[in-house]
Parts: structure tokens; C-alpha cells; sequence
């Protein structure tokens, strides 16, 4: 996996564990949002899987563009490409496309005007997306640490701007003490664990056994031993 692909999956670690809380350092609740959510793809591959919501959705968020002039690869006609694509589609959350310019690409394509108008709405891209362009000249591992080091400041800067806790992820281990509650079930209470218990009323549900009828416990996967070499 390429630096690039893997920097999104870091950076949503960095900032949505350490930044997702609702109280301050005191435990008083905020009133402020304390973190985005974070993702993201190397190279246009969120062009049609998320740029259309940033485009035309209905959320707003800020984008952030790691752009290298030089490629990593030798392959400098194909990071070219990269470079022109980057810089359009910030250009195009910039200015969008307003109505009059759309009517007029659409005149311009000798469009029957009983199609013409319903059709504008739709390709109406409102603009004024906020994004950042970071430009450097290629990513090596002295300017990867350099994007890390960034975007970590970026985080004690906010823990110490907004008044809360950084270090503590906290929130997330409840699942964990939930999955343990549904691996092995309440301690001393008899009861089924609640995965189990799902199972059984959705089996039941489909006719599958009776209403007295006990899951069979499953087979416990084993790892094979290691090979010796003889």
C-alpha cells in the first residue's frame, strides 16, 4: 500500500479518535463541533465515489489537496494528469457552474428547449466549497512526516483551542465491553448471550426450529498446527 492510500485511514484515526468527544476537560458538555469526519482516496478515485456529494450534496465540508509536482514513480506524463485533474476539480468547488453558464452549454449543444429547462436544475453546482491545496515537490519520506507532523499539530492545536481531552479514547471502547457482554453473556445470570439469543428468535422467526429448540453451539475454528520442516 502506497503512503498515499494509506493516509486517509491515519489521519481518521488521528483526528476522529483523538478530537470525537462532547465534554471539556472538566466534563462540562460543548457547544461546539470538536472534530469532522475524515476520509478520503489517493488520486481520482473519489471522483465518483464522493465528489459528487461535496459537489452538489447537501453537506459541506472542507477538502484538503495533497498535490506532488514530481512523480514518485518516473512516470511524470501520468502525474501530470493527476496535477490537471487536482487543480479542475478545485477549481470547480470553487466557482461551480451557474444556471446561465449551463443554458448556454446546453444552447451551444442545439438542445430542444422543451429539454433545455427542466434539465438546468440538475446540473447547477452551487460553489463556494472550501478546499486547501497542499503543493510540494514529491512525497519522499522527509515530506511524509513533514504532512503527519501537520496534521498532529493540528490536533493539540484544537484539544487546546476547544478545552477537551485528546488521549483518551474513551467512546469507542464501549462497543468493545458491549462485544464482550454479547461474546460470553451476563456472568451468573443463565441467560443466552444476546448474539446467541438473535440468532435463535430469528431462526425461530423463519420456522427453522420450535420455540423450545436450543441453538447448537458452534464449532470452535482451530488454527492448524504450525508445518515442520522434516
Amino acid at each position: 500500500m502506497t503512503p498515499c492510500a494509506a493516509s486517509p485511514a491515519y489521519l481518521q484515526q488521528l483526528q476522529m479518535e483523538s478530537n470525537g468527544k462532547s465534554v471539556t476537560l472538566d466534563g462540562k458538555p460543548v457547544e461546539w463541533q470538536t472534530a469532522a469526519v475524515i476520509w478520503g482516496e489517493p488520486g481520482n478515485n473519489g471522483q465518483h465515489s464522493f465528489f459528487q456529494l461535496l459537489h452538489q450534496g447537501t453537506p459541506r465540508a472542507a477538502l484538503d489537496f495533497l498535490l506532488p509536482a514530481r512523480s514518485s514513480c518516473g512516470n511524470q506524463a501520468q502525474q501530470n494528469l493527476a496535477i490537471a485533474s487536482c487543480l479542475a476539480q478545485a477549481e470547480a468547488f470553487m466557482t461551480g457552474q451557474s444556471a446561465e453558464t449551463v443554458r448556454a452549454e446546453l444552447k451551444r449543444q442545439e438542445m430542444p428547449p422543451a429539454q433545455l429547462e427542466p434539465l438546468i436544475p440538475h446540473k447547477v453546482h452551487p460553489g463556494s466549497r472550501p478546499s486547501t491545496i497542499v503543493l510540494f515537490q514529491k512525497l519522499d519520506p522527509a515530506t511524509l512526516g513533514k504532512l503527519i507532523a501537520l496534521y498532529e499539530h493540528s490536533v493539540v492545536h484544537a484539544e487546546r483551542r476547544l478545552g477537551h481531552q485528546c488521549l483518551r479514547p474513551v467512546g469507542c471502547r464501549a462497543g468493545e465491553e458491549t462485544h464482550r457482554t454479547t461474546r460470553t453473556g451476563s456472568a451468573g445470570s443463565g441467560r443466552r448471550p444476546r448474539g446467541a439469543r438473535f440468532r435463535h428468535e430469528a431462526a425461530r422467526d423463519r420456522g427453522e426450529m420450535g420455540g423450545g429448540e436450543r441453538l447448537a453451539r458452534r464449532p470452535v475454528c482451530r488454527r492448524p498446527p504450525p508445518l515442520r520442516a522434516t
